[in-house]
């Protein structure tokens, strides 16, 4: 019998991505922990039984509108162990991904498995824990870093375990573990909470009737009707350094030049599928919580409706578009407004709530991420982490996810696709690797 103690009541906007969970769309964020060398299953048990095990509602379940803690909870149950040739781990991947979670224990996975000569972490964590950036943060605290020959918990630790932080205090975490992240990750909150109260309530009105207001996307091959079958690939190994120049060369940011190097691929593919040429939108999540709430978990963040330009000629007339779109968007509040959308699906009546969802995944084609990650090299149980791959969930009738990733210096994009839009995710990051490399080079 649970007590008050034991339950809290599901923030909308965590109920709203609980109620987006579909056959064809699982809300599930996943991803790959590449290792250097084996780790043991007693020892990854101990560790998430007693670091894991801090963020909020990793030992509850979603029971009507509360998170109910399980009683019975118990790590084992959550840990899989399997053995898999590095060559199958994309198959592996877009077998796992397509499963629901088991909705018997707490919304969560972890697949410790051997490739031979290392070990790679498999995760599966529900969106309604927990948005990406939350997530990603919280999984690279896990990490330690090396500091002159000996190792040490990471500073991101801080940002859950210490609920007194200030906002200057977790910026400066921030800024001594990922850099590059400071201005993506805390910018718009504090931009958000310097406007007078006024400006707030008409920009948030005005970026809501825009929303509203916007058509659906073109109709391409991208927009079929989704089979829940999933299809994962990933590029890695780019150096960063590479395109960092490349991006100071056209003044524009390392984001801009891989968005523009998507939309090339993405021309490339309708051009071989002899389809519609359209410039198709993008939705991008924009992290719109104070650096200092990491520790409260659940889902803070905002969507922005990227127009892809496909149409464009060449990387930098696509560069030059996606640059002059995104400073549009940066300076509006439509991250806000999407955000108040999302918290009335978690409480709008069933029927609403199913228009508002299939009108917004109507207005884009795929969910794009970013994330600048760690410059220098983690180390996870004492083992150096040599890749880390994920893949973003889609919602309604949205089939195809792509995940931007810095990590020690170089860049990886995962893929993932329903294989009723793309048979072979694999086409497409292959696409997309050549572009970048195209332009890198070039």
């Amino acid at each position: 019998m649970d007590t008050p103690e034991d339950r809290e009541l599901i923030a909308p906007a965590d109920r709203a991505w609980l109620r987006m969970d579909s056959d064809q769309n699982r809300m599930v964020i996943n991803g790959f922990l590449f290792l250097e060398g084996k780790i043991s299953y007693p020892l990854l048990k101990e560790y998430l039984g007693s670091h894991f095990t801090i963020l909020p509602h990793i030992q509850s379940l979603p029971v009507g509108k509360y998170w109910i803690k399980h009683h019975h909870f118990s790590v084992e149950k959550h840990i899989f162990t399997h053995t898999v040739k590095k060559e199958e781990l994309p198959f592996f991947a877009s077998v796992e991904i397509s499963k629901p979670l088991p909705k018997t224990v707490p919304l969560w996975q972890c697949h410790l498995i051997d490739t031979g000569a290392d070990s790679v972490l498999f995760w599966r964590i529900h969106h309604a824990i927990g948005d990406g950036i939350l997530l990603t943060l919280f999984m690279l605290s896990l990490m330690g870093i090396e500091t002159e020959g000996t190792f040490k918990d990471s500073p991101l630790r801080r940002l859950f375990l210490d609920k007194s932080l200030s906002h200057k205090e977790a910026v400066e975490i921030l800024q001594e573990t990922m850099p590059k992240a400071v201005k993506l990750l805390a910018k718009p909150a504090e931009i958000f909470d310097s406007l007078p109260t006024g400006i707030k309530i008409i920009g948030i009105t005005k970026s809501l009737g825009h929303l509203l207001a916007m058509l659906p996307d073109e109709k391409t091959t991208y927009k079929r009707e989704l089979t829940g079958r999933k299809s994962v690939s990933w590029i890695s190994n780019i150096k960063l350094a590479k395109v960092s120049s490349k991006a100071k060369e056209f003044g524009c940011t390392v984001n801009d030049i891989v968005t523009a190097c998507v939309a090339q691929a993405i021309e490339e593919e309708f051009k071989n599928l002899k389809t519609k040429l359209a410039d198709i939108r993008a939705v991008v999540p924009v992290n719109i919580r104070p650096l200092e709430m990491m520790d409260r978990g659940g889902n803070h963040f905002g969507l922005v409706f990227l127009k892809l330009p496909i149409t464009a000629k060449g990387i930098k007339e696509k560069v030059a578009a996606i640059k002059s779109e995104m400073g549009k968007l940066k300076a509006s509040l439509q991250p806000w407004a999407a955000f108040s959308i999302l918290q009335f699906m978690g409480i709008a009546p069933d029927p609403l709530y199913k228009l508002i969802l299939k009108s917004f995944s109507l207005k884009g084609s795929l969910v794009m991420t970013n994330v600048p990650g760690p410059a220098k090299p983690l180390y996870f149980l004492g083992h150096k982490v040599k890749d880390v791959i994920f893949w973003v969930p889609q919602a309604g009738n949205i089939g195809l996810g792509i995940s931007i990733f810095t990590y020690n210096e170089k860049l990886t994009v995962g893929i993932i696709a329903d294989r009723a839009i793309m048979p072979d995710a694999k086409l497409l990051s292959d696409r997309i690797r050549d572009v970048i490399t195209k332009c890198i080079e070039s």
